[in-house]
């Protein structure tokens, strides 16, 4: 049963533009249709962020400790932003002087025409000595209101620094929960004050005077997560109606909890328009309605008469394809066959090459048999992962269905040679095997997110749940063994090959169709019973046609290719040189993530060096 506890909740964003980031992630952005002028020309600087989270109060007179959430608000809202271009610096758990000099560091490089983001999470207070707000640091115990000039952080005096920048577009982001406790109920009021934005807009959790309500056993806090959600599923709105949408989900949560909590959204004067993604021209939503609708009537009565036709030719049209296909297939069985004799070794090149002459080559469109899969043996004599025979083929690539992120684009053909995958995520158990022969200890993280330690997130997994809280190094530590056990060359999946596999031929945004459907899938919003909690057991969920398990959420899967913003060819190479930082991409959506998240094109990316408690991987193998 869910633990609820009212917080004085208040949140402040203020946005005259929008903020960049440090850490380049993988999201999405919303709709790319229409109005390519104003936002992308205005806004085109560089994306600038810094994200404060503060947990770790103690027992800090008026101030109790958050918990998890506002550290993961930070790590959430850092790979959020990263969908959208930004570059984070994150700083957790803050003293005065460290905040004090990271944001004094943070104004001091906003370049000239940027967009720049300041997110903080942790406790707050309005101060009625000069209607101030103030963020409240660790290490500080507070117990008069006398006291919170010296000892916090003047949010109001931030704002003021980001309007006097050079900044285009200007965001505050101020997640700020607070409560009473003991005898400091006269300290400060609940709530922050409004802050008479200047370019700027500025968005609440939370009236002054009322309180929100937090629960722990979400992954963040709860106005961050409905600002996320708003990010993914809004990024062509104007930012101050995407913080409208948001509010007004906090507002229909906090009403089932019995909160108050009412957010609000203040706009000074802007110069245009700014959106996360392409802003799209609501004047012309109506029209384009219109001609969709026009458009599909068109196509009914088109495939009406299309059947009609195809009726009246009967078996003469029927036999002419099927003797068409058996000609292309006959053809691709002979260049197959001069092309590479060792793939013709392989369980599946065997079955293509004795069904060529008669059978057309497609993509299979049930799950792989048993013959297609295999497992090498280890030197101690027990077995390494199940892997599944990809075949040879060529794909389109990226975002097909329209809609998705701009880093999903363009859309190109691949082409992709035999190799082998694991049909599952790389199991707990099958990892802490190696930690075991091997004593392996991990690396240290640059980045931790939603972990414990490593191998541990802040959720219960068996030995048969993916292995999350590893990092891209940890991964290819795992396979370097796993070669040198075997034999055989294992390796990270290429970008190119990861979504090949994912497709099984399909085109469509996820392999079974363009609906996410009900629990075929562990992510927020697949209804399953892991959606949004933990990762669910490998296998949990039906297998694609190559017999692959979870190519669709319950973790984001490592590759070897390093991100790049556009594809320009990194997606068919690996990126193995350790010492390189380059972010790797990630595929797949994960259990925290919506359904936009885990469609077959969708990327995000990762520090080499980074953990996270949705993020494990799958292994491929040489043929």
């Amino acid at each position: 049963m869910k633990t609820l506890m009212a917080l004085l909740l208040c949140t402040v964003l203020l946005s005259a533009c929008s903020g960049s980031a440090k850490q380049t992630g993988k999201g999405s952005t919303q709709s790319p249709a229409a109005n390519a002028t104003g936002n992308a020309a205005r806004h085109s600087g560089p994306r600038l962020a810094l994200l404060i989270g503060n947990s770790n109060y103690g027992n800090q007179g008026m101030f109790r400790s958050l918990g998890h959430n506002p550290r993961n608000d930070v790590e959430h809202m850092q790979k959020a932003l990263a969908a959208y271009g930004f570059q984070s610096t994150v700083l957790k758990d803050a003293n005065l002087g460290q905040m004090d000099r990271q944001i004094a560091n943070f104004i001091k490089n906003i370049p000239r025409g940027g967009t720049v983001l300041f997110y903080y999470s942790g406790h707050g207070v309005h101060y009625r000595g000069n209607s101030e707000n103030y963020l409240i640091p660790v290490g500080r115990t507070i117990h008069t209101e006398g006291s919170i000039k010296s000892a916090a952080v003047s949010a109001h005096a931030i704002k003021r620094d980001l309007e006097a920048s050079n900044a285009g577009v200007r965001i505050m982001l101020l997640d700020a929960c607070r409560e009473y406790v003991g005898n400091s109920k006269g300290v400060g009021e609940r709530g922050m004050r409004d802050m008479q934005p200047e370019g700027s807009i500025i968005g609440f959790a939370s009236t002054l005077g009322t309180a929100a309500y937090v629960d722990h056993n979400l992954s963040t806090s709860v106005y961050t997560g409905k600002v996320l959600q708003a990010m993914s599923d809004y990024a062509a709105l104007p930012f101050e109606q995407l913080l409208k949408y948001a509010g007004a989900a906090v507002v229909t949560d906090a009403k089932a909890h019995g909160s108050a909590q009412m957010p609000r959204v203040e706009t000074g004067t802007l110069s245009g328009d700014f959106c996360l993604g392409q802003c799209l021209d609501w004047s012309q939503t109506q029209r384009i309605r219109q001609e969709n609708n026009r458009l599909k009537q068109q196509l009914g009565a088109k495939q009406a008469r299309l059947q009609e036709q195809a009726q009246a030719q009967g078996l003469r049209e029927e036999n002419s394809r099927l003797q068409q296909q058996l000609l292309a297939a006959r053809q691709t069985a002979e260049a197959m066959e001069k092309r590479a004799q060792v793939v013709t070794t392989t369980p599946v090149a065997r079955q293509f090459a004795q069904n060529a002459p008669t059978t057309p080559p497609v993509l299979p469109t049930s799950t792989g048999s048993a013959s297609s899969f295999f497992q090498d043996t280890l030197r101690n004599g027990t077995k390494g992962p199940q892997m599944a025979s990809i075949p040879a083929g060529s794909f389109r690539m990226g975002d097909i269905q329209g809609g998705g992120g701009s880093d999903e684009q363009p859309v190109h053909q691949v082409s992709v040679a035999a190799f082998a995958m694991s049909r599952h995520e790389i199991t707990l158990g099958e990892f802490q095997s190696f930690v075991q022969a091997t004593g392996y200890q991990g690396v240290k993280p640059s980045n931790e997110w939603g972990c414990k330690a490593f191998m541990q997130p802040h959720f219960s997994q068996t030995a048969n749940h993916p292995v999350v809280c590893i990092t891209w190094l940890d991964a290819v530590a795992y396979t370097e063994w796993l070669s040198r056990e075997t034999g055989n060359g294992y390796h990270l999946p290429t970008e190119a090959q990861w979504e090949y596999a994912a497709r099984v031929g399909s085109e469509s945004k996820y392999w079974w169709g363009n609906a996410i459907g009900n629990n075929k899938a562990n992510c927020r919003g697949c209804g399953s019973r892991w959606d949004g909690k933990q990762t669910a057991p490998v296998g949990s969920f039906s297998a694609n046609a190559f017999g692959l398990f979870d190519t669709v959420g319950n973790a984001w899967e490592w590759s070897c290719s390093a991100y790049e913003n556009k594809y320009k060819g990194q997606e068919k190479t690996c990126l193995p040189d350790k010492k390189d930082n380059k972010n790797r991409v990630l595929r797949g959506g994960s259990w925290f993530s919506i359904p936009f998240g885990v469609r077959s094109a969708s990327r995000s990316s990762w520090r080499p060096s980074g953990r996270h408690d949705d993020v494990g991987f799958r292994v491929a193998r040489i043929y």
